[in-house]
């Protein structure tokens, strides 16, 4: 593998962050060149999490870096992951991440031919290893080659109304805008189903939890 100089990047624009996810990150493993990166703004700019990610890519440009690592800070990480996504040599690639509130499964999708998407099975990720999805909370815990940025127009995030039929409409977050727009330039999306990271509310979400939960309220997977 050719020179790797790594952006760190958090996409924290609220001034304050977890206590525990400052410890996963200040004992995590980081084994190449690295820096790292905060969203900055114009004074009065009134931000959005499109405008975070957005800044923190151009940042990593201005950096020179071949790659960037986005994390969010409400999570709770291993130890290895930097190595452990890296070790893949995807363009794209991210950890398994829950989410923190009910039926708390992880956000990997498929779309359907109306343009929707459905939750993976569970017993496809459960099996481990990389998945590939169409869309997925890419940048919760995602590894981007920053080539991935050349080949996609600006902005890369954004959040997006997209008309159903005459009277519906659905909104489309900027992560699963961005992994669109990754599959239209040729992109394939990679989850390390093996690698968890913690999701964290007044405690982690993990696949444990989850599937206690399924059992509690006989939860089926469920469409968006």
């Amino acid at each position: 593998m050719s020179e790797i100089k790594l952006a760190i990047a958090l996409p924290c624009h609220e001034g304050h962050v977890d206590v525990r996810f400052m410890d996963s990150f200040a004992i995590m493993e980081k084994p190449f060149d690295w820096v790292y990166m905060r969203p900055t703004f114009p004074q009065n700019f009134p931000a959005s999490l499109d405008d975070a990610r957005n800044s923190l890519v151009m940042q990593a440009f201005e950096a020179e870096c071949t790659h960037i690592l986005m994390m969010d800070t409400d999570q709770q990480y291993p130890q290895d992951t930097i190595a452990r996504l890296m070790s893949h040599n995807k363009p794209i690639v991210r950890a398994r991440v829950h989410r923190r509130y009910p039926p708390f499964d992880p956000i990997l999708l498929r779309r359907h031919e109306n343009g929707l998407y459905v939750h993976i099975p569970d017993e496809e990720w459960m099996k481990g290893g990389l998945v590939e999805v169409d869309a997925t909370g890419v940048c919760a815990c995602g590894l981007f080659d920053m080539q991935v940025f050349e080949n996609i127009p600006y902005p890369w995030f954004e959040t997006v109304r997209k008309e159903l039929n005459d009277k519906e409409h659905t909104i489309i977050g900027e992560d699963v805008r961005f992994c669109e727009k990754a599959q239209e330039a040729g992109y394939q999306i990679f989850v390390d189903c093996d690698l968890e990271v913690s999701h964290l509310a007044t405690f982690g979400i993990t696949q444990k939890f989850y599937n206690l939960y399924k059992a509690a309220r006989g939860a089926e997977t469920r469409t968006v």
